[in-house]
């Protein structure tokens, strides 16, 4: 086969893994906006946190990182149930900016909490299969990063199937269409909403704890990737599960194909992206899966 060609196979597959990891982060703010109409600009923290967690629990007490998973989940789960209660509720029924800032502020807030705890050393979890490669005919990827996506598609899925098919699922959307007529269908609005940002809260936290095998962790690693997942649930559409997965995987794409092809490599990404984004918003201002107004 021609090298050009395994080179682009290659650069694809590693921009679809890469993708499916922006994907389960996205598709947990996405969820929170969907039903809280809340920007949370703190979510990127929650998955740096998750991301320190793994980190800790395997240096210190030698965990695989796939095996701290429930953990980061029972825990973020718990911060997320904290912040929610303690700082979110109390705020139910002012202006919308009134969040933004709040988030903005825990973001800040946590992000100096890390540097001061923990510097801004960047940090990974050398695990065993961290640096080994995964060949598929004549093309190599890594194997993290396989193992990683594998592990983003199921909890995906899984996401997926709870919003669509349970109780609950059916109490979220109801919720994102219409909380006053929610409301009076019996639904606990309040109760929904805690939960709601619980699980954005947990599912952060999970792509944390992939993204410590795969890339790095630093304070501002949340911050970084919530604003590509920012322009990730624009460019699928606000509310919209499956355009955050689409939006992810072009994300992941352009990462890719750039770094390779353009000169200047990956620092290109961002631009070709925010063409992308642009060009859409003109064309379907509601963005490529998202529902009109």
């Amino acid at each position: 086969m021609d090298p050009s060609i395994i080179t682009f196979f290659q650069v694809m597959m590693c921009g679809l893994l890469v993708g499916g990891l922006y994907a389960l982060f996205s598709v947990g703010l996405n969820v929170i906006f969907g039903v809280m109409k809340i920007i949370n600009f703190a979510h990127g923290e929650f998955l740096m946190l998750g991301g320190y967690l793994t980190y800790f629990l395997f240096m210190l007490a030698n965990i695989d990182p796939l095996l701290s998973i429930p953990i980061t989940m029972a825990l973020l789960f718990l911060v997320g149930f904290l912040i929610e209660k303690s700082l979110i509720k109390p705020l139910a029924g002012g202006p919308p900016y009134s969040y933004i800032l709040l988030t903005l502020g825990i973001s800040i807030a946590l992000q100096n909490i890390a540097l001061i705890l923990w510097t801004g050393n960047y940090r990974s979890v050398p695990v065993w299969y961290s640096a080994l490669p995964l060949s598929i005919g004549p093309i190599s990827v890594g194997l993290s990063l396989v193992v990683a996506f594998t592990v983003a598609v199921i909890l995906t899925a899984i996401l997926y199937v709870l919003l669509k098919r349970t109780t609950f699922g059916k109490s979220v959307r109801a919720l994102s269409q219409n909380p006053e007529l929610a409301q009076a269908m019996g639904i606990n609005v309040s109760k929904m909403y805690t939960l709601t940002f619980c699980l954005g809260a947990m599912v952060a936290g999970v792509a944390g704890s992939l993204v410590a095998f795969t890339m790095y962790i630093f304070p501002s690693v949340g911050f970084e990737i919530a604003i590509k997942s920012f322009c990730i649930v624009i460019l699928g559409g606000l509310g919209s599960f499956g355009g955050a997965i689409v939006g992810a995987l072009l994300l992941g794409l352009a990462e890719s194909f750039t770094s390779v092809y353009l000169p200047g490599g990956s620092g290109w990404a961002p631009v070709v992206f925010f063409a992308v984004l642009l060009i859409t918003l003109v064309v379907k201002p509601q963005g490529l899966l998202g529902a009109k107004a």
